[in-house]
């Protein structure tokens, strides 16, 4: 059985080196640390990139039409689905799996739901 680096504890030797509140000493020592404890974890320099760059912030897709679909019924009636999944997100699965007089609501749910959840229902 393999297990994770410990890239949390490099990254965490890393940051104690870098800080300008540390003794020089210290720094060298914390340096020489995170060495010693990344060759013995295994830890490559792309899982430290990895930990240490931030994955780019993903631009929410355009808000769908759907969106503005007004309800006509439920307990919900007069408000739009965009505010029905910002108050009750479940009562969007509700209308997914229960209304069935209404496909054109249904599918409207659907499409405000994966836009909501992002796709992970």
């Amino acid at each position: 059985m393999t297990t994770a680096p410990r890239i949390d504890l490099v990254t965490q030797l890393l940051r104690f080196a870098l800080d300008p509140a540390a003794s020089e000493g210290e720094a060298t020592n914390a340096a020489a640390k995170m060495v010693t404890v990344a060759r013995r974890e295994r830890v490559q320099f792309e899982h430290l990139q990895t930990a240490l760059v931030p994955a780019p912030k993903r631009e929410k897709p355009e808000r769908p039409a759907a969106c503005s679909v007004t309800l006509n019924f439920g307990k919900y009636t007069g408000a739009t689905l965009a505010e029905v999944a910002q108050n009750d997100i479940e009562y969007l699965r509700w209308i997914i799996e229960n209304v069935s007089r209404k496909p054109e609501i249904v599918e409207a749910a659907e499409v405000v739901l994966d836009y909501f959840t992002g796709g992970g229902r």
